[in-house]
């Protein structure tokens, strides 16, 4: 993640604020000394930025931004923040750890996006794991997922490949069975590193669920994350140029496998609920034998599930 910029558009509306001072600061003449003073004593609040801002930019600065990582005035506490960030290592690490627990926003989500820098620390991923369970913010919470997501992938639809310029025919619409899904909740979030995806995965602890919202068939009260699991058979092969996993509706976020490899996600938030979308599934796709499909929902509000079709389409 390139974090540099977005951290200078987190940190804008706190160098215009430590900034304004910088008039007052210099006619007063204000020394590191009489910063010091005003930072320990002061209640004027442009005061103490302009004189935090003073000994920023001192050679005592890291003593400095030590000193008021914890001070008072949140904007403070994010630019000590943002020092700690331009250097980076381990010293960055420490503050990132104490920052994302902060009391203001503003902190915690600055912090968050310099952990992205860390991701792939062990401890780092344990800190994300805490921040989407636990943060008051559903933004940060949302972005911590995000952030702590292992699987990514780039898919191309035939139909937005620039180099095909044939016409797309349709060729097999094969619609899967409504009820056959097998079905678990995953209150903690955590059903991915248990790997539910798996295609040796044992479900047989899950339960029998139908396309459909599953507010209707048992878990009225719940929101939060869930997963689907499918098997069914395809016959043999169709001479063809791509296969496709198309989704009529899964209310309201979606992440995809087949036979336990990651197609991709239909992941923009509420308003996905009742949106369809395509994934790539052509090298994935098994001819006349069985196939495992995993779907992991997200539902943060309302009704949840796969409640629409799912097809399996061949494309020529």
């Amino acid at each position: 993640m390139n974090w540099k910029p977005v951290l200078w558009l987190s940190m804008g509306m706190a160098a215009c604020c430590l900034q304004a001072g910088v008039k007052e600061q210099r006619a007063a003449e204000l020394t590191p000394e009489r910063a010091r003073v005003i930072l320990a004593s002061g209640d004027d609040t442009i005061k103490r930025r302009a004189a935090f801002r003073l000994l920023l930019a001192e050679a005592t600065a890291e003593a400095a931004a030590k000193q008021y990582a914890g001070d008072r005035d949140p904007l403070i506490r994010r630019a000590a923040l943002y020092f700690w960030l331009e250097r980076g290592g381990d010293a960055a690490l420490a503050y990132l750890k104490t920052a994302i627990a902060d009391k203001d926003v503003a902190v915690r989500t600055l912090a968050l996006q310099g952990l992205a820098r860390y991701a792939n620390l062990a401890e780092v991923r344990t800190i994300l794991e805490k921040v989407e369970k636990s943060d008051p913010e559903a933004g940060l919470r949302r972005q911590a997922a995000a952030l702590n997501w292992p699987f990514q992938r780039e898919t191309r639809l035939l139909r937005d490949d620039p180099s095909w310029d044939y016409e797309i025919l349709s060729v097999k619409k094969i619609q899967l069975p409504d009820s056959m899904w097998k079905f678990t909740i995953d209150p903690a979030g955590d059903g991915h590193r248990k790997d539910f995806f798996a295609a040796d995965f044992n479900d047989n602890g899950w339960k029998p669920i139908k396309t459909g919202h599953w507010e209707t068939q048992g878990w009225a009260d719940y929101d939060g994350i869930a997963w689907y699991r499918m098997r069914f058979t395809m016959p043999e092969k169709i001479d063809s140029n791509a296969v496709e996993m198309l989704f009529e509706g899964v209310d309201e976020g979606a992440w995809v496998w087949l036979n336990g490899v990651y197609l991709g996600q239909h992941d923009i938030g509420p308003a996905g609920w009742n949106q369809m979308f395509r994934l790539d599934a052509t090298k994935e796709i098994k001819w006349g034998t069985e196939n495992i499909l995993t779907v992991r929902v997200l539902d943060t509000m309302s009704n949840g599930g796969i409640w629409k079709p799912v097809y399996v389409e061949v494309l020529k």
